[in-house]
């Protein structure tokens, strides 16, 4: 993003990391980097499965695609590490825009 950037992407991207400040700087780190992303719908379901239902933690991150300065981004299968828990990248979405993207992730870990 360019400064003075009017575009749609450039007034996006302004806004994510006012959103971004807002919620504290939350990261993710995925393939040894730190990553700032907004979390939302975030929630713990239960799957039925081999001997019984196993409970799955499921949450969604938003990410700036600038912040991929080499240009490799997240791909479905991927993991990644959000508030101490590794999930697995269920899939990728990218905006019209390509500003960001929604990591749709989810987390097989054994709560109590």
């Amino acid at each position: 993003m360019k400064l003075g950037d009017t575009s749609v992407a450039g007034t996006i991207n302004r806004d994510l990391q006012q959103i971004e400040k807002d919620l504290g700087c939350q990261k993710f780190i995925w393939k040894g980097n730190e990553y700032v992303c907004i979390p939302s719908s975030q929630r713990l379901q239960r799957d039925l499965g081999v001997g019984g239902l196993a409970p799955v933690k499921n949450v969604k991150l938003s990410v700036r695609t600038c912040l991929f300065t080499d240009g490799i981004r997240p791909q479905g299968q991927e993991l990644l590490t959000f508030k101490s828990i590794q999930y697995k990248i269920e899939d990728v979405v990218t905006n019209p825009t390509d500003s960001f993207l929604v990591l749709d992730c989810e987390s097989d870990v054994k709560f109590r």
